[in-house]
């Protein structure tokens, strides 16, 4: 049998050495993922694919979690995919606070190191959030929460990022399980970037939305 084994494995060495080149960029380079809630509307629809760079901020040895380098920190407006310990899954979020920054939220309203960012109002819920390092849509709704929690929701801080944290907030502002809720994210669970939606089909749809399909994330 082992014979045998062998004598496919010789005349197949060509297409086995492409899959495992496959596979290990697939774990150490550049993946896809599937966005399962709405926490990161308008700006990542419930169902997208999208695109991740697992080597934007470091590289693993290929099929495991060890780093070949130090985690790098991200830029603010990052999407980054996090595989969150206290959350016990994976995350999207965009990234408001580095290390060292002072991050408050006041009525919705993102001060960042004592800058306000602005606010272009789209739609009754729709608005550009801008900065000189970030400008993106996000979605801010009332939160049917009880008051003390939406209080928390709508305003906090300010607070300090630790070193080797960050601070990350979903676009969907009110309707988001991020650093409000778990606390801030060690650079070491950024599992990589997601730089463009791979394929859209809206859950509430027929057809796929081929508008959305291979549009960079900003």
């Amino acid at each position: 049998m082992w014979h045998r084994l062998i004598k496919i494995a010789k005349e197949n060495i060509g297409f086995i050495m492409l899959m495992l080149v496959l596979l290990s960029v697939r774990s150490s380079i550049a993946d896809w993922y599937h966005v399962p809630t709405g926490s990161m509307q308008p700006t990542i629809a419930i169902g997208d694919r999208i695109f991740v760079d697992k080597a934007a901020y470091r590289l693993d040895i290929p099929f495991t979690d060890i780093p070949l380098t130090a985690p790098s920190v991200p830029s603010h407006g990052d999407i980054v995919i996090i595989n969150s310990a206290k959350a016990e899954t994976r995350l999207v979020k965009r990234v408001v606070g580095l290390p060292g920054d002072t991050v408050r939220l006041s009525n919705n309203h993102l001060i960042v190191n004592k800058v306000t960012y602005d606010y272009d109002k789209k739609t009754d819920n729709l608005f550009v959030e801008s900065s000189k390092n970030t400008h993106h849509m996000v979605k801010l709704t009332d939160t049917k929460a009880p008051s003390r929690q939406a209080q928390s929701y709508q305003s906090f801080g300010p607070v300090t990022v630790p070193p080797d944290h960050v601070l990350v907030l979903g676009d969907n502002r009110n309707h988001s399980a991020d650093s409000r809720v778990h606390g801030f994210v060690p650079l070491n669970e950024i599992a990589g970037k997601a730089s463009a939606v791979l394929w859209s089909w809206p859950e509430d749809s027929t057809f796929p939305d081929f508008q959305t399909w291979w549009k960079p994330l900003k």
